[in-house]
């Protein structure tokens, strides 16, 4: 026999499945149950190095759910490490094999057993976390985990592995309704809640957090999920509990925007977790969530402020991705302004000026590749890399070599926080669309209401500053465009493959997506400018002069950019222009004037020629 033949080694696990399935199944018998235990340590090594052979075999989800169900009703104390190995190797099962339409059938008992198992040990971290507190003890070694209710928060505990299997399994369930059935039985919800609220409280159970918060997110992907969810009280178990996660003794707000790893669990990974999932459940149940929402961006309010502030400080990928996390929040609620001013007037307004100066602040760092290294180097000490440390050389690195190294190494991570900073552009412009006049009505429509609107940006053209004192003006939005088409310029200078990378295109869509929106907020907000009374009849004057200027030359650059074929943009269903057809596929791009933006600019153009 050849363990390299693959079909020797598919033959080899599957008896090593067979001969676990028979020990386990023996639920009487403690040797069988202690043999099992030691076969499925052998199982899971093996699911590991030999992923891509088992792909092709025989089911393996229906055997180790059989052996899940029989462990289950063993002895506990004796069977938890066998269960997490069971858990391990279903979670291996699924990513390797996912379900075949055999196995659609076992969904539901097996989700019911999963359901069960999280309801029970979040019951018992409760328990456990509650006489943890009462004690005022937390240390792992205490004399209390010999105690078979005990629960001890680790990354491969039941708790949490229980949890991310349920996670899978919800994802492998399209449609929900698998998951809705087992909610209707069980109160697992409101269980895994429980668990969580008091976690957060006691800033304690990180892995079990994180863990209940990814299923949370899974399930508020359908809109059944998201109502269930919302039923269940997430809201009260989340919004007041999450400020003991980031606010500490002494200045406890400022100190998460800290460079963490991103992999690595963390609590403002939870803070971020819980971000996106007030924007999944706001945009899966829009006015059915819209009060929940308002309540949970009342109680972090200033939080949510100082993150937008402190990307002009901080270009950790960690506090970049926070600010992500806040704005993709932000934009959601952005499609209820009415409700948002009605409610919180005065942190509408709050928003909407940091929304702007963090508009001028990423132009300004996406303008200036060699202050944003500088930034990174100076102000963040380890923004950086400094260059990989290999574990065994042959021999010594040159010189050259260590240093060219280094740059592409410092060069790579200058890539990753230009590319979180435009998605952090995107998604800001993407929301500022909303706090402005629509284009088309006010271009039009002469006896629209501007006092419903606020004037975003001051009239002035100077180019964007870092310097907070500065304000956003118009100039920050004509930088912002000549920075999205300077990048998607250098992104064309490079020699690339005839068929691009997706990385490249998804570049290019969001620079399109930037720019569009750009444009978007530029006219509106202008045109409202110009129908102010209150704005003196020479500044108006001078504001056409200089958008008409400006405008033109843009619009030639982008005429020469179109002609060369040009990405596709999200933003086409946000821009006004229902009677444009998509481009066939395989074209280079559309004529010249047939996007949507393009002749909106162009009639922004004539408007103010006139």
């Amino acid at each position: 026999m050849h363990l390299k033949d693959d079909t020797v080694r598919q033959k080899l696990f599957m008896d090593v499945l067979e001969g676990t399935k028979a020990a386990l199944l023996m639920s009487q018998s403690v040797f069988c149950l202690r043999l099992g235990s030691m076969m499925v340590t052998l199982l899971l090594i093996l699911l590991k190095q030999w992923k891509s052979v088992l792909v092709s075999a025989p089911a393996l989800l229906t055997p180790l759910s059989l052996m899940m169900e029989s462990v289950l009703h063993a002895e506990q104390q004796l069977m938890d490490r066998t269960k997490a190995k069971l858990l391990s190797a279903l979670i291996l099962a699924l990513h390797i094999q996912g379900l075949n339409g055999g196995e659609i059938t076992q969904l539901p008992q097996l989700l019911l057993c999963m359901c069960e198992m999280v309801q029970d040990e979040a019951l018992a971290l409760i328990d456990s976390t509650r006489h943890m507190i009462q004690r005022g003890d937390v240390q792992e070694d205490s004399m209390e985990t010999d105690s078979p209710h005990f629960q001890k928060d680790q990354r491969d505990s039941v708790c949490v592995l229980a949890l991310h299997l349920s996670k899978e399994l919800c994802r492998a369930d399209e449609d929900g309704e698998q998951w809705l059935q087992v909610v209707r039985k069980l109160p697992v919800l409101p269980s895994v809640l429980s668990a969580l609220e008091l976690s957060l409280r006691s800033k304690q159970n990180l892995y079990f957090t994180e863990a209940a918060l990814h299923l949370l997110l899974t399930l508020a992907r359908t809109p059944q999920g998201a109502a269930a969810v919302a039923g269940a009280g997430v809201i009260q178990s989340i919004c007041l509990p999450l400020l003991s996660v980031y606010e500490g003794p002494a200045n406890g707000a400022s100190q998460a925007f800290v460079r963490k790893s991103q992999d690595a669990p963390s609590w403002p990974g939870v803070y971020r977790l819980c971000l996106s999932l007030m924007e999944s459940l706001l945009k899966t149940l829009r006015y059915n969530f819209i009060n929940e929402a308002l309540d949970f961006v009342g109680v972090h309010q200033e939080r949510i402020l100082q993150c937008l502030n402190a990307v002009r400080t901080v270009q950790s990928l960690a506090c970049l991705d926070e600010a992500d996390h806040t704005v993709g929040f932000l934009l959601q609620l952005s499609n209820f302004c009415k409700e948002w001013q009605f409610h919180l007037p005065q942190l509408l307004r709050d928003v909407q000026v940091n929304l702007c100066y963090l508009c001028q602040t990423c132009t300004y760092l996406l303008h200036s590749k060699k202050m944003l290294h500088h930034y990174l180097q100076v102000k963040n000490g380890e923004g950086l890399p400094q260059g990989p440390h290999p574990q065994r050389a042959a021999q010594p690195a040159s010189k050259e070599q260590v240093e060219g190294e280094r740059e592409e190494a410092e060069s790579k991570a200058l890539q990753a926080v230009q590319c979180s900073l435009l998605k952090i552009l995107s998604k800001t412009l993407a929301t500022l669309q909303h706090f402005t006049p629509d284009c088309c009505q006010i271009l039009l429509d002469q006896s629209m209401d501007l006092a419903e609107y606020r004037t975003l940006f001051v009239l002035s053209f100077t180019t964007p500053a870092f310097d907070s004192d500065v304000a956003p003006s118009f100039g920050t939005l004509m930088a912002t465009i000549n920075v999205a088409l300077s990048m998607l310029g250098e992104i064309e200078k490079k020699k690339e493959p005839v068929v691009s990378s997706e990385d490249t295109q998804a570049l290019k869509s969001l620079l399109m997506f930037s720019m569009e929106n750009c444009f978007y907020v530029l006219i509106s907000q202008a045109v409202r400018c110009l129908k102010d009374p209150s704005v003196l009849p020479r500044d108006k004057q001078r504001l056409k002069q200089e958008l008409s200027s400006e405008l033109s030359t843009l619009l030639s650059t982008l005429f020469r950019f179109f002609r060369r074929g040009s990405p596709s943009s999200p933003a086409s269903g946000l821009l006004p222009s229902p009677q444009t057809k998509p481009p066939a596929p395989g074209s280079k791009g559309t004529p010249e004037g047939q996007e949507p933006f393009i002749q909106l600019v162009q009639a922004f153009v004539r408007h103010v020629q006139r």
